[in-house]
């Protein structure tokens, strides 16, 4: 990565993604090697927002994914506090149309890495 792409997550979400990772490269098309090198490179840019910064949105975020995935409520609430997308290949995701999602294959494929 060249640092032009900075990452925000909840806490937990690494130990998630490296207990997925099997899944997550074959959703997105990659060898599980690739896949190492991907969450390699992205955990060196990812910052950990403190709950603190995105409480606020909480609610709007359960208003959205609690009748999908009520894990993925926070996740949609930091994204709502900071104007952002979320980077996910997980489907609940799709079943909305507040927050825009980006899959792995697609941030792969994009000029941020």
């Amino acid at each position: 990565m060249d640092g032009s792409l900075t990452l925000f997550t909840v806490q937990g979400t690494l130990v998630a993604l490296h207990k997925h990772k099997v899944e997550l490269a074959e959703r997105a098309g990659l060898t599980l090697q690739d896949m190492e090198e991907v969450i390699h490179d992205v955990m060196a840019n990812i910052e950990v927002v403190s709950i603190k910064e995105y409480r606020h949105k909480m609610n709007s975020a359960i208003d959205i994914m609690a009748a999908i995935d009520i894990e993925d409520v926070p996740y949609t609430a930091l994204c709502l506090a900071k104007f952002l997308p979320i980077w996910s290949d997980d489907k609940d995701f799709q079943q909305q149309s507040v927050v825009r999602v980006i899959t792995t294959k697609e941030l792969v494929s994009s000029n941020f890495l």
